[in-house]
């Protein structure tokens, strides 16, 4: 459980560095990814288990890919992040 928060914190501090990096506020990206301030919030702190589905609007929303997840050397995130190409591309064709 510890090594899941570790995971879980790390892409929300990845997600929080672009988004300022972006210099978009917590509100705004909330409201463009279709989610709640206090949801984004708790991703960013690593608080919350973020579905793909809400990570692929995030992740689109800063108009990034899936290379943010590069280096993340857990096995289960990279084989999630293998994978995640052909669930955006299913996504995009719904």
């Amino acid at each position: 459980m510890k090594r899941d928060y570790e995971i879980l914190k790390r892409i929300g501090e990845r997600i929080r560095l672009i988004r300022i990096q972006k210099g978009l506020s917590q509100s705004k990206l909330a409201r463009i990814a279709h989610v709640s301030p206090s949801y984004l919030s708790e991703i960013e702190r690593g608080l919350k288990n973020v579905s793909c589905i809400v990570l692929f609007r995030v992740i689109d929303k800063l108009e990034i890919g899936v290379v943010l997840f590069d280096g993340i050397s857990d096995s289960k995130i990279n084989l999630v992040m293998q994978n995640l190409d052909e669930i955006v591309r299913i996504l995009k064709n719904m």
